[in-house]
């Protein structure tokens, strides 16, 4: 009889295939974005090798080798290629005695992404965390608390503005608790995630260049690196810094600088 633990995941799997596969047309590149925040979940599979890291070494027990895991993440994109994430991880299993435990995993990382176009992302990440396991002390394996390093690639695919899917590979690293050791843990996950934060073309848009939209630009039309998107002007004449020959006094003149004040006429009678 099958696993009913590992049916309920495959199923999930599919459904979301399914999704990505029907709303192809309506897909959408975050190139240009910043700011985006993604909030979502996954299913999938995680594999490891060997006893598990979790434990002292007297309950040393080897988990089962394939199991559930599903898990919700939450992502913040500074820029449309580099961003955050932070990650909680829920992986049902069992000892190879047949005893339970409930694998969890808390992790953080930076993403670097390259939007390709047509909603097609693929990405590569790289960060730590920590796993944790819960289980019947007397027959089970106790509790535990380890640090890991995780690191992996995948491929994001944006159907719209506001949803994506996305599919990830990853290979994380734990110390074990006999010897030197490195144990391996592996994991295929495929998620399903929102994106708040979209702004369109228009809000997009910078004519001069500077980092600054034009929607937010008091000088749409001239480049300069400050929060206004204007040069920089110290006293306010409407000159430049860099082309006011007097920055810190205020004159309406092109050089900045007051005019020359004329000499006061004089009026003799010729006596």
């Amino acid at each position: 009889m099958r696993n009913p633990r590992r049916q309920i995941p495959c199923s999930l799997l599919v459904l979301l295939l399914v999704a990505a596969g029907g709303t192809s047309a309506q897909a959408r590149s975050p190139r240009g974005q910043r700011g985006l925040v993604e909030i979502g979940a996954w299913v999938g599979a995680t594999y490891h090798t060997g006893p598990n890291l979790l434990f002292g070494a007297s309950r040393e027990r080897t988990m089962e080798r394939f199991a559930a895991d599903m898990g919700f993440r939450f992502g913040y994109l500074f820029v449309d290629g580099f961003g955050i994430e932070l990650e909680g991880a829920l992986v049902p299993t069992g000892t190879g005695g047949g005893q339970w435990a409930l694998v969890g995993a808390l992790r953080a990382h930076a993403i670097l992404q390259y939007p390709l176009g047509r909603g097609i992302v693929p990405f590569a990440v790289l960060g730590a965390g920590f796993w944790a396991v819960s289980s019947n002390r007397e027959v089970g394996v106790g509790d535990d608390l380890d640090g890991l390093l995780h690191y992996g690639a995948g491929l994001k695919y944006y159907i719209s503005r506001k949803v994506l899917v996305r599919l990830d590979l990853r290979h994380s690293l734990h110390a074990r608790p006999k010897g030197d050791s490195v144990g391996n843990r592996f994991e295929v996950l495929l998620g399903l995630s929102f994106v708040l934060g979209w702004r369109s073309a228009a809000e997009l848009k910078d004519s001069d260049g500077d980092g600054v939209v034009d929607a937010s630009d008091r000088c749409p039309k001239v480049s300069a690196s400050t929060p206004s998107g204007c040069p920089a002007d110290r006293d306010g004449d409407g000159v430049p810094d860099a082309k006011d020959k007097c920055p810190k006094v205020a004159a309406k003149t092109a050089s900045g600088c007051p005019a020359p004040k004329k000499p006061d006429a004089t009026v003799t009678d010729g006596d």
